[in-house]
């Protein structure tokens, strides 16, 4: 939206660094996805091209064509979560949605995932009291990455 430029961007990079350009917010559904046009959170204008099968994290920098640094944030959005003391209860829960493929993420007492037709049945049977809350949506990752540690 400001002006014609367009910034490109092809390479996530390991190193921290305190000259950073701007930030790119994103749910997990855009996270998730390598090859995206989308806008900077100073309004600028981005295309993201990664490598198929990248995965963007909250902290994640990225560099653009003209050297820009870019830090990928997690944006709020809607959620569900299940809060139990019955810790097995929720690895039980975690592994029917993975069954599903339904995304998770499990935390030490409460399980978060995006509601869904499949997700709704699995959590009645369990009994959880759900509520939906706007947070920070990381759920375990389907495929585990080699580079990245949990």
């Amino acid at each position: 939206m400001a002006g014609n430029r367009i910034i490109y961007i092809r390479e996530r990079i390991q190193q921290q660094t305190s000259d950073i350009y701007s930030t790119l917010t994103l749910p997990y559904q855009l996270r998730i996805k390598h090859t995206q046009r989308n806008y900077l959170d100073n309004d600028e204008d981005v295309i993201v091209a990664l490598p198929q099968g990248t995965r963007l994290y909250d902290g994640d920098l990225l560099r653009s064509e003209d050297d820009l640094i870019i830090e990928v944030k997690s944006a709020l959005e809607p959620v569900c979560q299940a809060h139990s003391d019955a810790i097995t209860q929720l690895h039980y829960a975690c592994y029917y949605l993975g069954l599903r493929h339904v995304p998770a993420q499990l935390t030490e007492n409460v399980l978060i995932y995006q509601d869904t037709e499949r997700a709704t049945p699995i959590m009645e049977q369990f009994n959880f009291e759900v509520k939906q809350v706007d947070a920070v949506f990381e759920p375990i990752p389907m495929q585990l990455q080699a580079n990245r540690q949990f």
